[in-house]
């Protein structure tokens, strides 16, 4: 078992209850841990660092975000780990700790994400909005990642029926489409209209 303390601390725990061992973060470790397949451990910290850690415990890497990382990170299918920071900024980070692509969202995202059997990435933000970006070809067969869509529910005093009935019906007209920004620039790869 593998979890984060408010001590800045992530611990390995043995099946009898011992500590097998720790890492030293510089800032709380309020994100859940996500583990590859190689046992390397993945996990956010308010000290603004994603990090990749072996399974005995030694850092790999660390990768600065904007601002404290609380949400738990997701492993896509070629081993892309993603996750949100409270800069707004959901992250890609390819497995050697390099930046991907960055996704801008209106307020900071404590939303765990999900990757689904598809590949595509579902995500909350505290701008009240789910997100879903999927990973599409242009005409010239070039890949980009874009914002499929986004829900923005209407909260009236019926917030759960009101919910389920924008998902459920998938209103395109009601979502706002987003763009993907280039890592270094921060300038849009592509907008979906």
């Amino acid at each position: 078992m593998v979890v984060g303390s408010h001590d800045n601390n992530l611990y390995a725990i043995n099946k009898d209850g011992t500590k097998r061992w720790d890492f030293r973060a510089r800032g709380d470790v309020e994100s859940s841990p996500a583990i590859e397949e190689d046992g390397t451990i993945y996990f956010g910290s308010d000290d603004n660092k994603l990090y990749a850690i072996s399974p005995l415990g030694q850092i790999v890497w660390a990768f600065t975000t904007g601002d404290d990382i609380r949400a738990a990170p997701a492993i896509g299918r070629d081993g892309t780990v993603y996750v949100g920071s409270f800069d707004g900024l959901f992250y890609a980070v390819h497995r050697d700790g390099t930046p991907a692509w960055t996704f801008r969202t209106g307020d900071r995202i404590y939303s765990s994400a999900l990757v689904d059997a598809a590949g595509a990435i579902l995500f909350g933000s505290e701008d009240d909005r789910l997100y879903c970006l999927e990973l599409t070809e242009s005409c010239a067969g070039q890949s980009s990642w874009a914002a499929m869509w986004t829900a923005r529910p209407s909260w009236p005093q019926t917030a759960r029926s009101t919910w389920a009935q924008t998902t459920r019906n998938c209103m395109p007209s009601a979502w706002r489409r987003e763009a993907l920004v280039h890592p270094d620039s921060h300038t849009p790869l592509r907008t979906q209209r």
